[in-house]
This record gives C-alpha cells, structure tokens and sequence, in this order.
C-alpha cells in the first residue's frame, strides 16, 4: 500500500498535479479500513499461546491457511476499496474540471454572444447617426446651393444695373456732347454765313457807290438799296 501510494505520488507529480490533498483523503479513508491480519509466524508463538492451544483442541493446518487466506483476502478487498476510491475521487476531478471546462466555454460564448450584440447594436447605432447626417449634409447642401443661386443672381442684377446706368450715363453724354457741337457748328456757320452775306450786300454797296460816281448824273432812285444786316 505504501509503495503503491508513493507510486501515485510520483505519477502525480510527474503530471504536474499536487498529490497531496488526494493522498491526504486517502490516508484519511485508510483510516477507516481496517488493517489487514497479518498472517501467524513461528516468531511469534509463545508459551502461553502453545499451552493454550494444548488445553483446546489443537487447529488443523487447512484451518490455518483458511485463515491467512480470509486475512489476504480482506487485505485485497481493502486495497481494491482503495484503488476504486481513488478512482472515484479521479473520476469525479475529472469530471468537476470538464464541468468547468464547459462551464468556463459557455461563458466564453455567452461573453462572445453579448460583445456581438453590443457591436451590432453600436453598428446600428452608427448607420443611424450617418444616415442622420448624411440628410443633415444633403439639407444644407441645398440650402447652400439656393444661397448661392440667389447671391449670383443679386449679382448679376446689380451688375447688369450698373452696366446699365454707366451706359445711360454715357449716351446722355455723348448726346449733350453731340447737341452743344451741333450747336456751336450752326453758331459758327451760322456766324460765317452771316458775315460772308454782310461782306457781300457791303462790297455791293461800295460798287454801287462807285458806279454813282462814275456817273454822277444819273437817277439812281429806282434802284433798290440794300441794307445790311450786321
């Protein structure tokens, strides 16, 4: 048994598993066993005991070995009692750390679970907020847009105001211009023509006058006499 125990101590530890609370148990549930018989040796006869076995009826030697065989066989049954605890104890380990196994994997999945949902719904979450500003973009894209058309349009008004006032402002121009030279040209010929008349109707005069007294007896009363208009 003990060689046995040191044999699953040293597998244990080979497998990197602590020994000592199973052979603790297991020490404890030896306790409860009782100790095999050990089989009767000659060292161990006295005189008592042989004076004893004089006074009854001395024992066969088939029941001596019933005997060491009835001891062997509980020390057989202790030591299967043993090992079957053992391996329940072992079962159940095992079975305890597959249980945490499974129970650590579901966990992990429920964790997985709850980290999809919660990305799902930050996803939704944020097609949402793009959507909403996506029209939000959109709206003021057109609110631009029309800002923009009606600035242009204002502008083109006031341009085309101005072009037109400045050509107004020049035609009246040019047209006051173009009157006061036409003014000033008929004033001037106007004037020229005047004085060329009066030039005339004067030289018409002095060659009458001359032609008078070229011949001083002569009746010039019928003849018309100009006047001049200066």
């Amino acid at each position: 048994m003990v060689r046995e125990r040191k044999d699953f101590y040293q597998l244990k530890k080979a497998a990197g598993e602590d020994p000592v609370p199973e052979v603790a148990a297991a020490d404890a549930t030896d306790a409860a066993v009782p100790a095999p018989v050990a089989a009767p040796s000659a060292a161990v006869d006295s005189a008592p005991k042989r004076k004893k076995k004089k006074a009854k009826r001395a024992r066969s030697a088939s029941e001596v070995e019933v005997d060491v065989e009835e001891d062997a066989g509980v020390q057989e049954t202790a030591e299967l009692a043993y090992e079957e605890q053992m391996l329940d104890r072992r079962y159940w380990k095992e079975l305890q750390t597959a249980s945490q196994g499974m129970q650590s994997i579901q966990t992990h999945f429920e964790n997985l679970a709850r980290e999809k949902g919660e990305v799902e719904a930050k996803l939704l979450r944020a097609e949402k907020e793009a959507g909403r500003k996506i029209a939000q973009s959109e709206e003021r894209a057109e609110v631009y847009a029309r800002e923009v058309e009606d600035k242009a349009k204002a502008v083109v008004a006031s341009e085309t105001a101005r072009i037109q006032a400045e050509f107004d402002r020049r035609l009246d121009g040019e047209l006051e211009k173009a009157k006061a030279d036409a003014v000033l040209a008929y004033r001037r010929d106007r004037g020229r023509a005047v004085e060329q008349t009066t030039a005339f109707i004067e030289g018409g005069v002095y060659i009458l006058g001359k032609i008078k007294e070229a011949f001083p007896g002569q009746d010039w009363s019928q003849l018309p006499v100009p006047h001049s208009h200066r």
